[in-house]
């Protein structure tokens, strides 16, 4: 009797242990899922922090005449959402992977660009269990640059920012160590960094500031090294 009482209680556990440890469906149905996409997930008076990184990956093309470079990219933006979060002794993954449309995503973009951005990737968000959000669509741009009729050496410009949320919504900030060129790949062309800051933008159109990353590069065609 003793036996079969201690069987019965080392089963019990077993079975508790088990119902204690969440899928990524229950993450999905308990933490993710109640949330309203289309607002921003503030929980107070305290803008939300983006750390937003620009990733170059190359040159697709260069119009001298029209003085515009053509270039894919990444956006790599990163905020925090304390309701996301779980405890990691209750699950055996520390982040899952949910489509973009299920959660609130900025609506950063190149503000600069010549036409508006082709969307090349951007379907999928990583929730982590701290509560990290991560997003990196990929798009495709057209810049004007300085310089470039010659191609001695054009000065280009990259202005990051969002469309409707001023500093009281969202501020940005530059992760630490940050390489836009980690990922640059072209045969044709180099491309140095020149400068990328995050400053207070005030526009004509509206009362309040907005943060704008400005990434300066140069573009040099590779034959004019010869």
């Amino acid at each position: 009797m003793a036996i079969l009482l201690c069987i019965l209680v080392l089963l019990t556990i077993g079975v508790s242990a088990s119902q204690g440890l969440m899928t990524r469906a229950d993450v999905l149905k308990r933490f993710i899922e109640p949330t309203n996409p289309n607002v921003i997930p503030l929980d107070s008076d305290t803008p939300l922090d983006v750390s937003l990184s620009v990733k170059l990956l190359n040159i697709e093309g260069v119009n001298e005449d029209e003085e515009q470079v053509e270039l894919t990219l990444w956006l790599g933006m990163r905020w925090n959402v304390p309701v996301f979060g779980w405890k990691e002794d209750v699950a055996t993954f520390d982040e899952i992977s949910v489509p973009a449309s299920l959660v609130w995503v900025p609506d950063l973009t190149i503000l600069n660009s010549i036409s508006y951005p082709d969307l090349l990737v951007a379907d999928r968000v990583v929730v982590g269990s701290d509560g990290a959000v991560t997003f990196v669509p990929s798009l495709k741009v057209k810049v004007k640059c300085q310089n470039l009729r010659h191609f001695q050496g054009a000065t280009c410009r990259l202005r990051a920012g969002s469309w409707t949320h001023s500093t009281k919504d969202v501020t940005l900030s530059i992760p630490e160590g940050a390489d836009p060129l980690e990922y640059f790949q072209s045969e044709k062309y180099s491309v140095q960094v020149v400068s990328q800051t995050v400053k207070d933008e005030k526009y004509s159109c509206c009362k309040n500031t907005y943060d704008e990353l400005s990434l300066v590069f140069t573009v040099r065609d590779k034959s004019l090294n010869d």
